[in-house]
């Protein structure tokens, strides 16, 4: 299935109802949703302003499937992409202090898998039942 966002932070509410709508149906522990909630907001953010900066004639695509076992996303933004590797470790001495920069961390933590494309505009999450 997938779920078309515009680019603007209005869009967290169609995120919300997708979460709301896939807990309903798939019974996920408080655990599971709040790490989903988590890394989609993360991800769906870091696609609107980093991939998309902010342009409203923009799209996020999330692509999700849902199992038994597992429920996958795959979030994809119209940009030209990332180098995960140039991503500063947030739990540095000389990171801890930024606002901003854990996204991608959270991301890898939270969920049972994440990975980018090989372009850096889509990330695929995975959060095994």
């Amino acid at each position: 299935m997938q779920v078309v966002l515009r680019s603007s932070y209005d869009s967290f509410v169609e995120l919300t109802n997708l979460v709301d709508t896939l807990n309903k149906k798939c019974h996920l522990s408080s655990d599971i949703y709040a790490n989903i909630v988590v890394s989609l907001t993360e991800a769906v953010k870091n696609a609107i302003e980093h991939g998309n900066k902010l342009d409203e004639n923009r799209t996020v695509l999330i692509d999700y499937t849902a199992t038994p076992k597992y429920l996958e996303f795959q979030v994809s933004d119209a940009g030209e992409g990332f180098s995960e590797e140039k991503v500063p470790n947030p739990t540095k001495p000389e990171n801890i202090e930024k606002e901003g920069g854990r996204g991608v961390f959270l991301m890898k933590k939270l969920a049972s898998q994440c990975e980018y494309n090989e372009k850096g505009n889509a990330v695929r999450l995975r959060f095994d039942l």
